[in-house]
């Protein structure tokens, strides 16, 4: 499959990740990525941000097969209400549940109480013996001490957000990156948006693959990564 961007390690395909992962010689990695929440944000043409519950579930599950296969372990992001429907009616479960604290600036607080955390969720089957970090999480420090499942990054406004409506910040993605998986290990990520994981790899000197069905989202993040200074 001819990638849409392709340099020093990191590549961008563009279509649905439930297609194109099976194309891919990938085998290995730790997938990084956030789908859409079904909250009804407006991604593109290409994407239905507001199905009925039961069919977000199964969609979601689809897709998070496909990529089991290709990547053992993963982590992907959830809305509070997304997390509830997904945990009760997913038949692939969650197996573990890191938070995102975000701390919101009131001039994006819509109502008197606004959610100030996410869900993170890790999925994915270990085998025995075969940890991959010192202290037997999946989780690590650079420096080798013990990870938390607590990550804290404040939502950034402006520069960062290269028009996609919900990217995550630069800081929560370089910190997630590099405390997942081995530095040999590719990062896939099925629903990439702006680019933000990928950039962070490449900062990081990580290889990473991006799939993203709306084009648009795909020419920004090459954009993005064609950018020398860190944004």
């Amino acid at each position: 499959m001819k990638p849409y961007y392709e340099h020093q390690g990191i590549t961008i395909y563009l279509g649905d990740c439930l297609e194109v992962l099976p194309q891919l010689e990938l085998r290995g990695g730790f997938v990084i990525t956030d789908p859409p929440y079904n909250a009804g944000m407006k991604y593109g043409p290409g994407t239905n941000d507001r199905k009925a519950w039961a069919e977000w579930v199964r969609w979601l599950d689809k897709r998070r097969a496909a990529w089991e296969k290709v990547a053992p372990e993963a982590l992907f992001f959830l809305s509070q209400t997304a997390y509830r429907h997904y945990a009760k009616h997913s038949r692939r479960g969650v197996d573990w549940d890191c938070i995102w604290y975000k701390r919101l600036s009131m001039a994006v607080c819509a109502a008197p109480f606004m959610p100030h955390w996410e869900h993170i969720v890790y999925a994915g089957k270990r085998k025995k013996g075969q940890a991959r970090h010192p202290d037997g999480t999946f989780l690590k420090l650079p420096d080798g001490g013990f990870g938390s499942d607590v990550f804290e990054a404040n939502v950034e406004i402006g520069t960062d957000r290269f028009g996609h409506p919900t990217p995550k910040p630069m800081k929560l993605m370089r910190e997630i990156v590099s405390r997942c998986g081995t530095d040999a290990e590719v990062i896939p990520d099925p629903f990439m948006g702006s680019g933000t994981t990928l950039r962070a790899a490449k900062d990081l000197g990580r290889r990473a693959i991006g799939i993203e069905i709306e084009e648009k989202w795909c020419e920004a993040a090459a954009k993005r990564l064609m950018q020398e200074v860190l944004v």
